[in-house]
């Protein structure tokens, strides 16, 4: 009973997709293409930021340590 509820499920699933226009079809193709793209160019960007140097990482915490030791009550950690 099963297996036939699943077939017939597809058969419809298949049907629904070649009603789709070919137009609507290519526009998720492009839109998932385009999200993809984003995706690959944020991690890039995180994997340059994680990578960075340790002496640029030494000086931002320590601007940081510095800047929280400055700053008002509200900023500073616990």
């Amino acid at each position: 009973m099963k297996a036939a509820t699943r077939s017939r499920q597809t058969c419809n699933r298949m049907k629904g997709n070649l009603c789709r226009s070919e137009e609507t079809r290519g526009e998720e193709i492009a839109s998932g293409l385009r999200m993809e793209r984003r995706r690959r160019e944020r991690d890039l960007t995180r994997r340059e930021l994680r990578s960075s140097t340790r002496c640029e990482a030494a000086e931002t915490s320590s601007r940081l340590k510095n800047f929280r030791q400055s700053a008002p009550r509200i900023f500073r950690s616990r």
